[in-house]
């Protein structure tokens, strides 16, 4: 597992400082994405990949371990892109990282990564619309890590299950009890 700057439990004693430190946390859909790229490396190798949403980095982290040619990890929020560069310069890798919000956008990456984004119904729709247009206009494969959020619509016809993961007792107590963390790809 790629080392993060901010693991486990080591947040637990940190005072709250502002805004919820989402950027902090393995979050169940990117460590699904994590453990199904390390069973199957050859899905980013030597590709070009986007991590969108990218939290902390674990996905971005682990596709550049993998040898994906490169890698660049997007969240909207400045703290995560501070956690993503803190912890790929931790695993030595090298992964640009973004801040601008690329829903709407033409990306042309081989490979995108999308974990944990569901959590909201218009957010969702867009994210699903946005994800299906990078499917089908610039043939890139797009990966879903998310573990059963009401806003993933996993009966949408183009959706294929491709991997089911536990979670620990420790991913489990910080994200709402989910017991286990899935890997969907657009077809």
């Amino acid at each position: 597992m790629a080392n993060l700057a901010l693991e486990n439990n080591e947040l637990d004693h940190v005072p709250k400082f502002g805004p919820d430190p989402f950027w902090a946390f393995v979050w169940p859909g990117s460590y699904a994405l994590h453990r199904f790229i390390n069973a199957d490396p050859h899905v980013v190798k030597d590709k070009n990949v986007l991590d969108f949403a990218s939290g902390c980095g674990l996905a971005a982290i682990t596709a550049k371990l993998n040898n994906a040619h490169a890698v660049s990890a997007n969240d909207i929020d400045l703290y995560s892109a501070a956690s993503i560069e803190m912890n790929a310069s931790l695993n030595n890798v090298d992964i640009s990282t973004t801040t601008g919000n690329l829903i709407g956008e033409d990306v042309k990456q081989d490979v995108i990564l999308a974990g944990d984004i569901f959590y909201e119904e218009a957010l969702g729709a867009d994210v699903m619309k946005w994800l299906e247009s990078q499917r089908e206009n610039n043939n890139s494969r797009v990966f879903i890590g998310d573990p059963g959020r009401a806003a993933l619509p996993i009966d949408h016809p183009k959706l294929k299950l491709r991997a089911s993961y536990p979670l620990s007792a420790w991913l489990r107590k910080q994200n709402h009890g989910y017991l286990e963390a899935k890997v969907y790809e657009i077809l």
